[in-house]
């Protein structure tokens, strides 16, 4: 359906996802107790990840490490202007959402959180669309998944010392 307009099956993947998921068919009874009744959750959730684990390290496998070298310079460059300019932009949501919903978080933590939340990428989607389009060993697709790859092990970072710094408070 979505070849037609030239989206990768990776679009019609997620578009699927979300019409089997509670987002659509949730709403009709009995469906999701019968399709995927609540003993199925755990296999399916580690099915999930073993999948997703063994698809990161094929898309490891397919990416020239010499390519990679070369291009973090400027990946590093872009990274820290997307983080930076993310970020900027999500502080006014940020301090919306802090006082229109209690949380129990300090102003620091919630505005840390809010404001990398939006960032993250998804890793796994745009390594995908690349490998669909043929782009793993272009410069722009190594690129792309060296600048998506150093903002996400930073946003985590940033995450889990926010977590943490919430724990530690409560």
């Amino acid at each position: 359906m979505l070849c037609a307009c030239v989206e990768p099956p990776v679009i019609a993947e997620i578009v699927g996802g979300i019409i089997l998921g509670p987002s659509v068919m949730g709403y009709v009874p009995g469906f999701t107790d019968n399709i995927f009744p609540e003993a199925s959750m755990e296999v399916f959730y580690t099915f999930a990840e073993v999948g997703l684990i063994f698809f990161m390290f094929l898309i490891g496998m397919e990416v020239d490490p010499q390519l990679f070298k070369r291009k973090l310079g400027p990946s590093l460059v872009i990274s820290l202007t997307a983080m930076t300019f993310t970020f900027v932009l999500s502080l006014g949501a940020s301090t919306y959402i802090y006082y229109q919903v209690p949380s129990g978080a300090s102003y620091l933590e919630a505005i840390l959180f809010t404001g990398v939340a939006p960032a993250i990428t998804a890793f796994p989607v745009l390594a995908r669309i690349l490998a669909d389009q043929n782009l793993m060993q272009s410069r722009v697709g190594v690129t792309a998944l060296s600048v998506a790859a150093i903002d996400d092990v930073s946003y985590v970072c940033v995450v889990v010392c926010v977590v943490c710094g919430v724990s530690c408070v409560a």
